[in-house]
């Protein structure tokens, strides 16, 4: 989730892009849902969304997930919290992040379900400086006793360094002794065509390749390699937001995103089907308001 969010808000400072529709920028976003900016809640007067899962197989009932998640906006409408609820088991994941201005956190605590993870983050121009890191391994704790534990010592420190060639951005991670630990690269920054994202202590690589219409909005990418190739396609409906998207993988149609608005413009719903299996994955966006 956080790669996701940080990958987005880099993306978005670098081409000034502001969405007021739910926004599918990587392929991630297509298999988990859209990125939700800040700038779409205040359009809405957004102060929670919750979304349900369920699964549809065929000559069986629909079925829903024992989990959900809750995303929630503060009265200024950013983007605070993301509670990840097993009912089941009565327990709940949360993610909590505090923000300088409107578009960058500086704060972000994470139970990971291993651990509480807390990074201190500075930002310059829209883009990341530096991550300080620290963490509390008693992830049953709630947030307010976890909070105690963090913030006042650092255990790492990753410093972004900002490179811009031409129209390349790079963006590279290193430690204070200089060992490079991952990279962005966005090509050209303002129109990108190219975003490749490299973890070196994961030794992967994410490649992603654009092409956009007139307007900005993304038509295509493709992702993964030689023999991971798959290319998504974009439709939008009339008022610009993400309306279906086609999976395809080497070539066949692998996947069928179809995106639902109510009448007032917000996600209702979201369904996955593959072509091959007819299984279905069903999303639904239940919203609160100010």
């Amino acid at each position: 989730m956080i790669r996701l969010l940080i990958w987005s808000l880099i993306w978005i400072s670098s081409t000034s892009i502001e969405p007021t529709h739910p926004l599918v920028l990587f392929p991630d976003h297509v298999e988990k849902y859209p990125h939700f900016s800040n700038a779409y809640a205040q359009k809405h007067g957004i102060k929670s969304i919750t979304i349900f899962t369920s699964k549809k197989f065929p000559d069986r009932p629909i079925y829903k997930f024992g989990q959900y998640e809750v995303l929630k906006f503060s009265t200024d409408y950013k983007f605070i919290e993301r509670q990840t609820i097993f009912e089941s088991l009565s327990d709940t994941l949360e993610t909590v992040i505090s923000w300088q201005g409107r578009d960058y956190p500086t704060r972000i605590f994470e139970n990971t379900g291993a651990q509480w993870e807390y990074g201190i983050w500075q930002w310059k121009d829209g883009l990341p400086l530096r991550v300080d890191y620290d963490f509390y391994e008693n992830r049953d704790a709630r947030a307010s006793e976890a909070l105690l534990y963090v913030g006042n010592r650092i255990l790492e420190t990753t410093y972004w360094q900002q490179d811009v060639k031409g129209q390349v951005l790079t963006l590279v991670q290193h430690n204070g002794l200089g060992t490079e630990k991952g990279r962005i690269a966005i090509n050209p920054y303002h129109r990108p065509k190219q975003f490749i994202a490299t973890s070196v202590s994961n030794r992967r690589t994410f490649n992603y390749n654009y092409e956009l219409a007139e307007d900005g909005r993304i038509e295509r990418i493709q992702s993964g390699g030689r023999l991971s190739k798959q290319d998504y396609l974009f439709k939008y409906n009339e008022n610009g937001s993400i309306k279906q998207v086609k999976v395809y993988r080497f070539d066949e149609l692998f996947e069928l995103v179809d995106y639902f608005y109510g009448s007032n413009g917000t996600l209702r719903s979201i369904l996955i089907t593959n072509p091959q299996s007819k299984e279905m994955t069903i999303k639904e966006f239940r919203y609160s308001f100010y």
